[in-house]
């Protein structure tokens, strides 16, 4: 997983991830940053809602508010 400043700094890029396997350590590591930065942009994803659900709910473990 790789991370950069975007936007000067107003959002995170997260690389070289694949949100279909992810892990429960990456998944809090997303959530950290997450939280610390506000707004974080997943590159190079494929775009099926069930993945997404999946990742929201191993970074938080809930599912409202996102």
């Amino acid at each position: 997983m790789q991370i950069k400043d975007i936007n000067n700094g107003v959002a995170v890029e997260v690389s070289d991830i694949d949100i279909t396997t992810i892990d429960k350590s990456t998944a809090q590591e997303l959530y950290d940053i997450l939280k610390q930065r506000l707004i974080v942009v997943l590159k190079n994803q494929k775009q099926c809602p069930g993945s997404y659900t999946k990742t929201i709910w191993e970074m938080s473990h809930t599912i409202n508010n996102w």
